[in-house]
């Protein structure tokens, strides 16, 4: 019911345990997961129809979005925590069709990509 009204509800959880999330019924009303930084047992749990996927270590900020029982790899931003809190006290807001507003970072040399020359 709450795809006809245009309802979507977002959970950021470090450990979305059936328990914490009001049960595995609960769950299932997340049809798209964002995996970062996981173990073998966080994505077991979160996600048992789809093999495991080795977590990324090579490209800092790399995530599995898995929808439709499928995991695509994608590239999400990769701040600090002084960049983050900069971007979102800076007034700078999303567009529903732009996608965020994204600006120059306050740190060029930040990429998530190592130095050149390393």
């Amino acid at each position: 019911m709450g795809r006809q009204v245009r309802l979507r509800v977002l959970l950021v959880a470090q450990s979305a345990t059936a328990r914490a999330v009001g049960g595995t019924e609960m769950r299932e009303n997340f049809a798209t997961r964002i995996l970062v930084r996981y173990t073998r047992n966080a994505w077991r749990m979160l996600v048992p129809q789809v093999s495991p996927i080795p977590m990324p270590t090579e490209h800092p900020g790399r995530a599995q979005v898995v929808t439709g029982g499928r995991a695509h790899e994608t590239q999400v931003l990769n701040l600090s925590n002084a960049e983050a809190r900069e971007w979102a006290m800076s007034g700078a807001h999303s567009n529903a069709r732009t996608g965020p507003a994204l600006q120059k970072p306050a740190h060029p040399g930040r990429t998530g990509r190592a130095p050149e020359g390393r």
